[in-house]
């Protein structure tokens, strides 16, 4: 991954909070979790309306 490149993967919680966002960091990717940011049973039609008021985005 290129140091200049400002995306945030976001990771939601179908694909867990530990294996592949250490993957996307350990190339240098910046990652956010779901589960740092969401409760864990939080239903999408909570969670997925806040993701573009955090400083986070989908990528």
């Amino acid at each position: 991954m290129n140091k200049a490149d400002k995306s945030i993967f976001f990771i939601d919680r179908a694909l867990g909070k530990k294996y592949v966002a250490d993957a996307l960091r350990s190339v240098g990717a910046n990652v956010e979790v779901h589960a740092d940011h969401f409760l864990p049973d939080a239903p999408d039609i909570e969670w997925l309306p806040e993701v573009p008021y955090k400083p986070i985005q989908f990528s």
